[in-house]
């Protein structure tokens, strides 16, 4: 209970297509709810927080909440998730919550291997249109981002909800009405065979209480045959609700009604006869719950995102995406588009969802790909799953052996995108299908298409909606300011994300379109080309980054964006020691963690515990400090990662003051030993057994002057600017050095300061 007695939870996962609406729920009803989720997307975001739910990207370090509502994606190794259960916390399943909140209400729930999203939507939108209260919740959103996916009614007894077998809590439900749509078996990792999925649908039937809809003549209704139901109701042909399917479009299909609605036809804004059948059951239920529908109400029905969507097309091409991922999904879904676009090759893009899937139905899955023209196979994308032998990628390739078809599997990215583009010759369908990261793969090809030569307006097409409004993103952003040297060019896409699922959006979004990123903290030790960087640069400036927590064992979390003065003036606060290096170091937490920068004789990875990170394909590791091999200067898995931020760990406990009089005597040192004017800190890497400023001071450089750029006269190690000092100074003012240095001691200097927008490889020549 919180403060103001209302029921707590933290919801992990929280922007899973099922865990925002029941979170919305729960809020409604009174719940005080916290949530976390790396991979949150925008949307998710925003009905939750305008719904009362609090939002927090790092909760995963704080002490283990005492209830924790989880989403099937999270998987028993889930650090949050183990200390819970070690903290002896009551964790619940989505679907087991779910069940507990509706115990006392008339439940209708729908219930289905495919087109329970659909079928839900359908029965939420007659009765809106009806004025009848009730209330209900979706799994999965409305594509009207004003339509909220589920809805809370505290005096009515009705709630329509879509009951989800895929992780054994439909047996937590005793539904008032069953709406049963259709039985195959999908959720393999889950049912071993279609008789134990059969067997788990027969139970629920025997708990409904009032009575179940299902398809006419169908192995559903002979299992509700089989069982004693108060009310059995059938749809289909010659069926207590008759229907049938008169034609189809790409976006609506036709169909006639006949008892007990009256002959009459209706159009239905939604695709194939699948979604004729879903509207049948769903026109059933409504009928049964209130003793009427309006047919005609379909034809205005308010789309469901990711279910047959249309993100571009002109008079040579069309792009869609569908969820669908399964055999008899797919098929169905081919059979509507190809229909309807009779004079267009047909080019698919695939991404098989998960392994356990992917190896039971990987022969179904071949074969309902035949008749397409072109097929391009993604990496089978596991959600919680690890990855299983005979469910891979390379697994599924092998059922195409004995088909026409033969399968392109190239990596999600430029080299995708250039293989579609080249598979237009004349009219061409693109279909995007797969229930895993896939949508991303299909807005980005969509963009391309939009703006065809401009790759900086592609990524802001794409992202502009995917991220948080306070989400900066901007192209041709100016660099010069943004750096300690104060030199550079501008960077073709710059971006401020204000959580952990932005920079995913980014990240993920930058490398499809082959943008090369960069992140770019207090801009110390880097150097930027006066041409800029073209690309995507990153930086942590929202105060998200830069927060820090006190956690057990003289432990602390800090965010990548907090300054290491900060760090370590709270660890000051805090009474540990081990941080007071940090004063000295003009950078941020996420540059010295991927250098491993240091000072006074200490380094970054010497109080390194863990690390948060993220990899620019969008994968979020969190990893023991074992797991990095760091070097001098270096830090080998963060070169081509994000450092999101990291636990540190303190030696040991002293009084504040002690431990400010020990940062205060390294600021002075600091001060009497380092330039006062704009630099990007120590050039050159220390050689071995001796210091790269010792030998440039020896050799009388300082004051070597290129332009603006300058040899420190305070410690030969530093190229400070003047006022006016461009890249092309301080390139030429290194080559120099180097070239003095190699020359008379026989020791080539290496650049420990980054260059961004070209290599120093590509711009220092040395004479042989």
């Amino acid at each position: 209970m919180s403060e103001d007695g209302s029921q707590t939870a933290h919801f992990l996962g929280v922007g899973g297509m099922g865990m925002t609406p029941l979170a919305i729920y729960l809020s409604q009803a009174g719940w005080s709810l916290t949530g976390e989720d790396m991979h949150m997307p925008e949307n998710c975001r925003k009905l939750l927080v305008e719904s009362g739910v609090r939002i927090d990207d790092f909760n995963t370090f704080r002490s283990p909440p005492p209830r924790m509502v989880i989403s099937s994606a999270i998987g028993p190794t889930h650090s949050l998730l183990v200390r819970a259960q070690e903290a002896g916390s009551r964790i619940w399943r989505r679907g087991a919550m779910l069940a507990e909140v509706v115990k006392d209400k008339k439940v209708v729930a729908i219930i289905g291997s495919h087109g329970k999203t659909t079928t839900t939507a359908m029965i939420i939108h007659l009765l809106r249109q009806m004025e009848f209260e009730f209330g209900y919740v979706l799994g999965g959103l409305f594509a009207d981002p004003s339509m909220l996916p589920s809805q809370y009614a505290e005096d009515c007894p009705w709630v329509v909800i879509e009951v989800d077998e895929s992780d054994g809590t439909i047996e937590r439900f005793d539904p008032f009405i069953t709406v049963a749509l259709n039985l195959d078996l999908d959720h393999v990792d889950q049912y071993r065979s279609v008789e134990e999925f059969e067997a788990t649908v027969a139970r629920l039937f025997a708990r409904t209480k009032y009575g179940v809809i299902v398809p006419k003549e169908s192995r559903m209704e002979a299992i509700a045959r089989d069982v004693n139901i108060p009310e059995i109701r059938t749809f289909g042909e010659d069926a207590d609700y008759t229907f049938a399917i008169k034609d189809s479009t790409s976006e609506r299909v036709k169909m006639t009604t006949r008892a007990p609605f009256g002959d009459r036809e209706i159009s239905v804004k939604a695709p194939g006869g699948f979604n004729a059948r879903n509207a049948a059951a769903a026109l059933a239920a409504v009928h049964w719950i209130t003793g009427e529908a309006h047919p005609e109400d379909l034809e205005n029905l308010p789309g469901v995102l990711r279910r047959q969507q249309c993100l571009f097309q002109n008079e040579q091409i069309s792009i869609w995406e569908d969820y669908a991922h399964h055999p008899t999904e797919i098929k169905e879904f081919l059979s509507v588009m190809a229909a309807n676009h009779p004079e267009s090759d047909v080019v698919v893009i695939f991404q098989p969802h998960r392994y356990t899937r992917t190896q039971m139905f990987k022969r179904e899955l071949a074969h309902a790909f035949s008749g397409v023209d072109r097929l391009f196979l993604l990496p089978v994308y596991g959600a919680s799953e690890r990855p299983l032998r005979g469910g891979m990628l390379e697994d599924l390739v092998v059922e195409f052996k004995d088909q026409e078809l033969d399968p392109i599997t190239p990596e999600a990215g430029p080299e995708l995108f250039s293989s579609l583009r080249d598979c237009h010759r004349r009219r061409t369908l693109y279909l995007f299908i797969g229930a895993g990261d896939i949508t991303e793969v299909a807005s980005a090809f969509a963009s391309k298409w939009r703006y065809p030569s401009e790759l900086k307006n592609q990524f802001i097409d794409i992202v502009k909606d995917r991220v948080n409004p306070d989400t900066v993103v901007s192209v041709d952003e100016p660099l010069l300011g943004k750096t300690t040297i104060r030199i550079g060019g501008a960077a073709q896409c710059y971006a401020e994300p204000v959580s952990v699922a932005d920079l995913r959006v980014l990240l993920r979004n930058a490398r499809l379109l082959g943008l090369p990123s960069f992140t770019l903290g207090r801009g110390s030790n880097l150097i930027i080309h006066d041409d800029g960087f073209d690309g995507l640069v990153i930086r942590f400036q929202h105060e998200t980054w830069r927060r820090v927590d006190i956690l057990d064992g003289n432990r602390l979390f800090a965010g990548a964006g907090i300054r290491l003065r900060d760090l370590a003036a709270f660890a000051a606060r805090s009474e540990l020691t081990g941080f007071e290096f940090m004063e000295g170091i003009p950078g941020s937490l996420g540059g010295s963690l991927r250098m491993n920068a240091g000072a006074m004789g200490s380094w970054m990875f010497d109080v390194v515990e863990r690390v948060l990170l993220v990899q620019n394909d969008g994968r979020i590791l969190d990893l023991d400090k074992s797991h990095f091999r760091v070097g001098y200067r270096s830090v080998e898995e963060l070169k081509t990662a994000v450092a999101l931020g990291a636990i540190l760990k303190s030696p040991g406990k002293e009084e504040s003051e002690v431990i400010r009089k020990r940062m205060q005597e390294y600021m002075l040192t600091r001060k009497a030993s380092q330039p006062k004017e704009p630099s990007a800190g120590c050039i050159f890497k220390n050689p071995e057994n001796d210091g790269a400023g010792r030998i440039i001071d020896q050799l009388g450089l300082k004051g070597m002057r290129e332009g603006d750029a300058q040899v420190s006269d305070i410690h030969a190690n530093f190229i400070i600017n003047k006022g006016q000092a461009t890249s092309r100074d301080v390139i030429t003012l290194v080559k120099r050095i180097r070239h003095r240095v190699k020359a008379e001691r026989g020791i080539l200097l290496e650049p420990e300061v980054l260059l961004l927008g070209t290599k120093w490889e590509e711009v220092l020549v040395e004479d042989e």
